[in-house]
């Protein structure tokens, strides 16, 4: 399906039309817990709403993820998953160029490219690894590249450590800063049960016609991806081409970048769209844009159909055998073999794990991320882009990538190099 720019506007407006924050609902407040602090929904931070008294307590760590090694050849509630199209044949080629998306020539519209942003993490300085910065800070630092970017909504479950519990209020203080009218939900507990999972969707859902499939949401269960890009760009032209997809299932992978290139090849052949190339896989790994829908089955799916009863993040609630191994020895369950969603790998990268990725082995390819955010030296020559969208190797592949035989294609390498705004593309060694 070919699409220029003002039809492909013209359809999805007609198709989903986000207009103000009076459509949607208040959230009723009774019955919530007093460590929280709640806005609801449409409500303006203009008159400097007071939070609830908020306790010192730290939430109490749950237990371990109940673990189901059992394969899922057919997923229940939802009809025969399987039907889905396993080719993308059907993925629209919407001929448009990034440079639609800077801010001096985009459109202004939400129902374009404005997403939601929903966040249940634990954030804590307690790691395997030693810290070279507090997590608090590598956490205020990803909040604030996340409030720079196209938001209408934020839902926050946020839940701090001890050595944290002091700094509530500056938390308060700073996410009313950054998100303003856009914050909906501040709640200081994560969510960990799946009753909690489901009264959350049930909270932020907000009814509009089209939602499963138009509405985006970015979701993590992580502190320290932020967003590192040159601008916003090419993340708006993925949650477009995201919304004038047909798919069922559909996702934007922000961060990981070598990695999931890589990976988006490793089961079924991908194919490029834009600044984006698409891939077909089962991969829940929060750090990804997702459609409402999907967020919905797999939320609906938890408990009723896998009974995972507790679960702190996403990526521990279904895995494909194909991507992680056909013997599944992990903590996280159950497994299937089909490939559900279609997932847009940008061609430049978003978010960067602060600490890079010394548990994939590509530290000598990607540089660890430093504070203050401005002393960060990212290298745009063509030798290093190369370098880090390269970075994994068929003789030292990460997890995901063992026994993938996939090549990251010239084209790719020549169109990300186009991005990044170099006008000779030719590959350079």
């Amino acid at each position: 399906m070919e699409l220029l720019l003002i039809a492909g506007a013209g359809l999805l407006l007609s198709l989903w039309n986000v207009s103000s924050t009076e459509k949607f609902a208040a959230v009723a407040s009774a019955g919530v817990p007093p460590n929280e602090f709640d806005l609801p929904l449409g409500a303006s931070m203009t008159s400097n709403p007071q939070p609830n008294t908020a306790s010192s307590t730290p939430c109490v760590a749950p237990p371990p993820p109940v673990i189901i090694r059992a394969p899922l050849n057919v997923l229940p509630h939802y009809g025969n998953v399987t039907e889905e199209a396993s080719s993308l044949d059907e993925v629209p080629n919407v001929h448009l160029s990034v440079d639609m998306f800077l801010p001096e020539n985009s459109i202004d519209s939400a129902s374009l490219f404005g997403f939601d942003l929903w966040m249940s993490a634990y954030i804590t300085n307690e790691r395997l690894r030693a810290n070279r910065w507090s997590r608090f800070d590598v956490f205020m630092w990803s909040m604030t590249s996340y409030s720079k970017l196209p938001m209408q909504r934020a839902y926050l479950f946020l839940e701090f450590a001890p050595e944290f519990q002091n700094r509530i209020d500056e938390v308060k203080a700073k996410m009313t800063e950054l998100f303003g009218s856009r914050l909906k939900i501040l709640r200081f507990c994560r969510l960990t049960h799946h009753t909690e999972w489901k009264a959350a969707l049930d909270e932020i859902q907000t009814g509009e016609e089209n939602e499963d499939q138009m509405r985006m949401v970015w979701f993590t269960n992580n502190d320290d991806h932020p967003f590192i890009d040159v601008d916003d760009s090419v993340l708006k032209e993925g949650i477009f081409r995201m919304r004038s997809d047909p798919a069922r299932f559909k996702t934007m992978y922000v961060s990981h970048w070598p990695e999931i290139l890589k990976l988006s090849g490793k089961i079924h052949p991908p194919i490029r769209r834009g600044s984006f190339v698409v891939g077909r896989l089962t991969i829940l790994d929060p750090v990804q844009v997702f459609n409402f829908g999907y967020l919905r089955f797999l939320i609906e799916n938890m408990y009723r159909s896998w009974k995972i009863e507790l679960i702190t993040r996403f990526d521990g609630i279904l895995q494909q055998n194909r991507v992680w191994g056909h013997d599944i020895g992990f903590k996280y369950s159950p497994y299937i073999a089909e490939s559900l969603q279609n997932v847009y790998v940008p061609l430049r990268e978003q978010c960067r794990k602060f600490d890079g990725y010394a548990q994939q082995s590509l530290t000598q390819y990607i540089t660890s991320l430093v504070l203050p955010p401005s002393a960060n030296n990212i290298s745009y020559g063509k030798k290093d882009l190369l370098r880090r969208m390269t970075a994994v190797k068929k003789d030292n592949p990460t997890l995901w990538n063992k026994h993938n035989n996939f090549t990251i294609p010239r084209e790719w390498a020549e169109a990300m190099f186009g991005l990044y705004g170099h006008n000779d593309t030719a590959i350079v060694t």
